[in-house]
């Protein structure tokens, strides 16, 4: 019992003493104000207690160091002044708040000569340093530039003009020197030489003639030459100014006009001291014969030409006429006069023209009459009505409709228009081009047919209505060209009717057919090979024993046949080789029996066909000629 009394008084004292150290009485301590730089914040004056080390503010409430904290001021840059080094500078400016933070601006100087140097004197150049208004300047010496002097040589004096002897002169300040080395001023003007007299010979007047020059008085100097009027030599003259003209004293003298029978007399001056008389004012002209005095009467005469009287205008004979007397004359000298000059018009002399209605080509005409001689239509046979236009314009061709007919082979297409009203036709015969519905493959077989298309707008695009069977093609990437190559056996055993070997295949030429590609046919009846294949190798053809027609292409490129191409083509009735053929091999057409006549076409000429390298039994004995477009050679 009284241990556990002990226990509760401790308890009790212990919550005594925490109550009273929540209620203490602080003991404040003051700590001063840590005022804030440029670069480093400060704190305000606080209060701390001794007991607790709680911090409290100015007036003693509890707070925190962060919240008493002074931030850091910055700098507050202010102009100094410039610090040169040469002639460069910098602005420096000083922190107002503490003078050991400065910083440096580069400044922007510009140079003046702001006192030019003289030849021996020294002038001032000025720097000025420029920063953000502020200025500042700077000088240094200019060395001075010397003299520069121009040499003037000396020159004797004449009669009319001074001398001088050397000197030099400074372009820069206009001072003198008797030496290039400009040690020795000398004063302006000091190598002055006057001029000296003139020695003067003495020339009397002479007067002057109608034909001969005189002279005033006057002198010359024999050592300038010159002229002058007086012997002081005060009135400069020339040669030209001391001569005095010879002149006529002249009398003018009008002229008298002529007429058309009566004479005239000239303008003409005649002088009173030499009695001569001349043609003109200046008297250049002397009149020595006596009958240029007089103008002979004659006619102001205008010619007109001869004018061919018309229907319906008068005409005129070749005359002269006198615009003075008014006649008129049959020749320009006005000697045999003409009463009458006048050719009376003629009048129309017509031939008529029935009407005549157009025709398709040819224009037709109304009714008219037609002058033979003026060439001129009238409607009347009098001639009163004339008409500008009497041409009925051709009515054109009435276009029936088009007709067209397709080559044997279906590669040419020809057109006809007949004209309804006349017999005119239009016909155009075109090319045609090979249109695939399906494109043979490597495997497969194609199909296709011709298309043609005319230029002229009133024919329409054809197809043939026979479709071709395309064999099997193979595409050789490097050459980018189609060619024929050898069938399989279930292909060539479906092939019947028309072959062809088109041009192209999908845009890309087809260069060649291959050995044994398309022999032992015997369902094909025709084939047509397109202008771009260039080789037929062996036994192309070989035992194709139905066909009739062979068809090459009229712009075919073919060069080579190879051996046995076409043997034994037994109903081969016409073939026609281009011109570009240069090889055919042995036994090419052996069995072509029923060639006609025994004949090949050959659409080069004679010399071409021999100029071609055959193998020694190409004509396999089926062929006697050979038909070229110069002439027939006999195997």
């Amino acid at each position: 019992m009284k241990k556990k009394l002990v226990l509760m008084t401790s308890a009790l004292m212990a919550i005594g003493l925490l109550s009273a150290c929540n209620q203490h009485q602080h003991s404040f301590k003051e700590v001063a104000e840590v005022p804030a730089t440029c670069t480093e914040s400060g704190v305000k004056a606080y209060y701390t207690c001794e007991g607790c080390d709680k911090i409290f503010d100015a007036d003693k409430k509890e707070t925190t160091l962060d919240a008493l904290k002074i931030a850091a001021l910055g700098h507050d840059y202010q102009f100094n002044s410039f610090v040169w080094e040469g002639f460069s500078a910098q602005a420096k400016y000083v922190c107002s708040r503490d003078a050991n933070h400065v910083e440096m601006h580069d400044a922007i100087v510009t140079d003046k000569v702001t006192t030019p140097a003289g030849c021996e004197s020294k002038g001032v150049r000025t720097y000025t340093a420029t920063y953000d208004g502020h200025t500042d300047t700077k000088t240094a010496e200019v060395e001075a530039v010397g003299h520069k002097l121009v040499s003037h040589v000396a020159k004797a004096e004449t009669c009319t003009e001074a001398g001088n002897s050397a000197y030099w002169s400074c372009e820069n300040c206009d001072k003198y020197f008797s030496d290039e080395n400009g040690e020795h001023e000398i004063a302006a003007d000091s190598w002055v030489i006057a001029a000296h007299a003139h020695t003067m010979t003495h020339h009397d007047a002479v007067a002057e003639s109608c034909e001969t020059n005189g002279n005033k008085e006057y002198w010359t100097c024999s050592e300038c030459n010159q002229y002058f009027l007086d012997e002081a030599g005060t009135q400069v003259s020339s040669a030209e100014g001391i001569v005095i003209a010879a002149h006529h004293t002249l009398t003018h003298h009008n002229k008298q006009p002529e007429t058309c029978t009566s004479n005239g007399m000239i303008e003409y001056w005649s002088c009173s001291v030499c009695d001569k008389d001349f043609f003109d004012v200046d008297a250049t002209r002397e009149i020595e014969d006596e009958d240029a005095y007089i103008i002979p009467a004659h006619h102001v005469l205008t010619h007109h030409d001869a004018k061919e009287e018309t229907c319906t205008e008068n005409g005129n004979v070749e005359y002269w006429h006198c615009t003075v007397c008014e006649k008129n004359f049959a020749d320009e000298k006005g000697i045999t006069e003409l009463n009458n000059v006048v050719i009376s018009a003629k009048g129309h002399n017509m031939e008529h023209h029935d009407a005549k209605d157009p025709e398709c080509e040819v224009d037709g005409n109304a009714e008219h009459w037609h002058c033979l001689n003026c060439e001129k239509n009238f409607a009347d046979e009098e001639g009163t009505t004339e008409l500008n236009n009497v041409v009925i314009p051709a009515k054109g061709h009435t276009w029936g409709t088009p007709s067209y007919e397709w080559s044997d082979n279906y590669t040419v297409c020809t057109a006809t228009i007949s004209c309804e009203e006349c017999d005119e036709k239009i016909v155009e015969k075109v090319k045609a081009s090979f249109v695939f519905t399906t494109i043979p493959t490597t495997s497969s077989l194609g199909a296709g047919h011709y298309k043609a298309s005319f230029e002229n707008e009133s024919l329409e695009e054809q197809s043939s209505d026979v479709e071709f069977i395309v064999p099997c093609a193979t595409y050789d990437s490097f050459y980018k060209t189609y060619s024929i190559k050898s069938q399989p056996s279930s292909v060539k055993s479906s092939l019947v009717g028309n072959l062809a070997i088109p041009a192209e295949i999908d845009g890309k030429p087809v260069s060649g057919i291959g050995d044994y590609s398309l022999n032992d046919l015997s369902g094909i009846t025709s084939i047509n090979i397109g202008e771009n294949v260039t080789i037929i190798d062996e036994k192309a053809f070989e035992d194709d024993v139905n066909v009739t027609t062979i068809i090459i292409d009229k712009d075919s490129k073919l060069e080579t046949i190879g051996a046995a191409a076409f043997r034994h083509c037994d109903n081969l009735e016409s073939l026609e080789l281009p011109e570009t053929v240069t090889k055919i091999g042995n036994d090419t057409f052996y069995g072509c029996g029923k060639l006609k006549d025994k004949t090949l076409d050959f659409r080069g000429t004679m010399d071409q066909w021999k100029a071609i390298e055959k193998g020694n039994s190409w004509h396999g004995y089926a062929i006697n000629y050979i038909r070229c477009s110069d002439g027939t050679i006999e195997r």
